[in-house]
């Protein structure tokens, strides 16, 4: 009962506001007025600084390969890494077939396969992990990439 009496008094007071409201003074129309125009301040934002920082084995291994690294930085982050190891000819690993078949064969894994997977894990984690079937290779990319990592600080 107490229930009934008071949804009667909302239901009550609702309508009565509504009548009221329809009541009203009706808005008169104006012109508007004319504002001076807003001083518009533009922010921009300080560039990025890019930097690229390279680190390389110091001389030849065995098979006569010599890795390289370069790590490009945009602010603190690193958004790039180049990784191969050339031949005194100037021919990349990752192109060289005949070596990149051979070590397929035996290891399963060409360089380029191995040098992908060592900069995937370093872009996305910070770290290197070790690439099966590719040991002499992670270990070089490891050395250049706390080496090049270095030099930024």
């Amino acid at each position: 009962m107490k229930m009934k009496k008071i949804l009667s008094i909302i239901t009550a007071g609702v309508m009565t506001l509504s009548i009221l409201s329809g009541c009203g003074k009706a808005a008169e129309t104006t012109t508007p007025e004319t504002k001076a125009p807003e001083t518009v301040v533009e922010t921009t934002t300080p560039e990025k600084t890019n930097a690229t920082y390279t680190a390389s084995a110091a001389d030849f291994d065995e098979r006569g390969w010599k890795a390289e690294l370069s790590l490009t930085y945009e602010d603190d982050k690193i958004v790039k890494i180049e990784y191969d190891e050339v031949n005194k000819d100037g021919l990349k690993k990752s192109e060289d077939e005949a070596y990149a078949k051979m070590m397929k064969d035996v290891t399963k894994i060409s360089p380029a396969e191995a040098y992908a997977k060592l900069i995937e894990t370093a872009l996305n984690e910070d770290k290197v992990d070790v690439v099966t079937g590719a040991t002499t290779a992670t270990t070089a990319f490891k050395a250049l990439y706390e080496e090049a990592k270095a030099q930024k600080k």
